[in-house]
């Protein structure tokens, strides 16, 4: 049967889309309420540490898919943060203590802190030059082993053309740079949380620490998110970003040697162990 179109017929359609809309804007209100106070999402992190996982998370929860990274990653001005429209976030690899502290402090940002496994974190750096050679040319054409090495013991040539400052210039293998970044853990207007924690299921960890950890995020930001919301921000919250690859946990057993493990014991052994990914030295 067909319906005979009528130009009278058209404010009836326009009440329906009007009404369909508002219930569509209602259900977004019901799933996932905003404080009514604008705020800003600060997401930093050590490099390869889940940067863009977070974010994505915060995205997904927030529907504000606008983001900054901060001046030479590491900086953060008062002009960017003026620049910044609400609930947007701002991105950073910036070192504690950060000279600019006061400015992330002193404005109404939501504040994060993620890091991982240090060994998986070198995995995921030399991937990351293999997937653009261009960024670290002299650097591109070693092996995988061969930079395993580099990053375990020395790291400051890779690190510093993607990072400004000059803390960045003094590290001199994996614990110094987790050490340039960990403060940030036991700040306390920084909600801490981890890459095992995010990637959940998919990287070997399970599906109920990242439904967990997503209400946290929720509430430091404050949303009050419904557990419909949650399955949304899980089932769209793994890939289809620029710099993600595997996100496996223990991605670092199908590459370090036996040299390797030797080598990161001698210099942060004891690092993973405060990190809880260890016990002991036995592994």
């Amino acid at each position: 049967m067909r319906i005979k179109f009528s130009f009278h017929m058209i404010p009836h359609i326009i009440l329906s889309v009007s009404a369909l809309l508002i219930f569509s804007l209602l259900i977004f209100k019901k799933n996932t309420a905003i404080q009514k106070t604008p705020f800003y999402i600060s997401v930093n992190s050590i490099p390869k540490c889940g940067t863009h996982l977070l974010y994505k998370c915060v995205q997904l929860m927030t529907n504000k898919k606008e983001r900054k990274w901060c001046k030479g990653l590491t900086t953060i001005t008062q002009q960017q943060v003026d620049d910044l429209k609400p609930y947007n976030s701002f991105l950073s690899h910036m070192p504690y203590p950060s000279t600019n502290i006061d400015i992330l402090m002193a404005n109404n940002f939501k504040r994060f802190f993620v890091y991982r496994d240090p060994r998986d974190q070198i995995i995921s750096m030399i991937f990351w030059i293999y997937r653009y050679p261009h960024k670290r040319p002299h650097h591109a054409h070693l092996s995988i082993e061969e930079l395993t090495y580099e990053l375990i013991n020395e790291g400051a040539a890779i690190y510093h053309p993607h990072l400004a400052g000059p803390e960045i210039k003094s590290i001199h293998g994996i614990y110094d740079l987790y050490k340039l970044y960990l403060p940030w853990k036991n700040h306390p207007a920084i909600y801490v949380t981890s890459f095992e924690k995010l990637i959940g299921e998919h990287g070997g960890s399970s599906k109920e620490i990242k439904k967990q950890e997503i209400r946290n995020i929720a509430q430091h930001i404050g949303l009050s998110i419904t557990d419909e919301h949650i399955e949304h921000v899980i089932a769209n919250l793994i890939g289809d970003t620029r710099t993600f690859r595997k996100g496996k946990i223990g991605s670092w057993r199908e590459h370090f040697t036996e040299g390797h493990k030797q080598a990161f014991k001698k210099v942060a052994g004891q690092l993973l162990i405060d990190l809880g990914y260890e016990q002991d030295f036995d592994w």
